[in-house]
């Protein structure tokens, strides 16, 4: 469960940087 959270956190994360990129 810790594993899929940490995974998820990171896709969020990833995803979340190139929205910003994206918006900029």
């Amino acid at each position: 469960l810790m594993r899929k959270l940490i995974e998820l956190a990171n896709a969020l994360i990833k995803a979340n940087r190139n929205w910003v990129i994206k918006e900029a």
